[in-house]
């Protein structure tokens, strides 16, 4: 669990310098790597930390879960048949600036982890 942690706001770090350089050949990768490389990073991560065991809680981590779990249900909800178009736009469009803050909620949250992994030492871990 203790690389999980440090892949992850590493790996954060490396789709966002990446989604910025490539924004120099074309704008519209700015978006893409951002919003979906990003974004399904913090997804895949944020499952596979909520299904594992955590030496470290983050209260921030439970909370952001929540939220994610809302988002996600809200999603659902939208795509049902009645009125699935009227509500589905609006969900995408706030979609916009709700992720984009969830993002750096979550970027916040792995640093923070990351930094609680740094500063534990645990007998095993010295030789």
């Amino acid at each position: 669990m203790k690389t999980l942690h440090h892949i992850d706001f590493l790996a954060q770090i490396g789709i966002l310098v990446l989604s910025l350089v490539s924004a120099i050949f074309d704008p519209y990768y700015l978006f893409f790597g951002f919003y979906f490389g990003l974004g399904g990073w913090q997804f895949l991560m944020a499952i596979l930390l909520a299904f594992g065991t955590r030496p470290h809680p983050v209260r921030a981590r439970h909370t952001y879960e929540k939220w994610l779990l809302g988002v996600v249900i809200t999603g659902i909800f939208c795509q049902l048949p009645f009125g699935a178009d009227f509500l589905t736009f609006y969900y995408l469009l706030a979609l916009l600036f709700v992720g984009g803050g969830m993002a750096f909620w979550n970027m916040s949250i792995a640093y923070r982890e990351l930094q609680m992994v740094k500063s534990e030492h645990e007998v095993w871990d010295i030789e």
